[in-house]
């Protein structure tokens, strides 16, 4: 009997050891779930920043959108502003060697006697001083039979 006591009384002492183990490992699985349950708040959390940081990047990526096709407008307007004033200055440009060629004429009519190189040599001096003359009677017109100075630049 004291066998059979001895024998139940180890068995007791088992099970209570088995029943703290599984205490104990109930403990752990509860830290375990709430370990998890946080887990799962932390992800969620985080998803909610992914979302608000990708709708901020989407508003971001607009703007940035916007502004590029802002200065692509204004580059083209720039181009195109370039390319009318180009053109206006090669007008400008052939308008004025028209004028110089006139101009040189007229001084090769007046000189009439002096040869080609002569003329040119001294076209720099001469087209100087006519100039500086033309700046001065601008509003005059000439008495002569040939078209006053200004309408031969393009002035009316």
């Amino acid at each position: 009997m004291e066998e059979q006591v001895a024998q139940k009384s180890e068995e007791l002492e088992q099970y209570l050891q088995r029943v703290k183990e599984m205490e104990g490992m109930y403990g752990q699985l509860e830290d375990a779930l709430e370990d998890e349950r946080r887990a799962r708040q932390d992800e969620e959390a985080v998803r909610r920043l992914q979302a608000r940081l990708l709708e901020e990047e989407a508003v971001k990526r607009a703007e940035l959108e916007e502004f590029h096709l802002q200065q692509q407008r204004a580059i083209a307007e720039t181009k195109a502003e370039k390319q009318e004033l180009e053109r206006e200055r090669l007008i400008k440009e052939n308008e004025l060697q028209a004028a110089m060629k006139q101009l040189d004429q007229l001084e090769e009519d007046r000189q009439g006697a002096l040869e080609q190189y002569q003329v040119r040599e001294m076209w720099i001096t001469l087209w100087l001083s006519r100039k500086l003359q033309e700046i001065a009677d601008r509003k005059k017109v000439m008495s002569s039979s040939s078209p006053p100075i200004t309408y031969l630049f393009g002035e009316q």
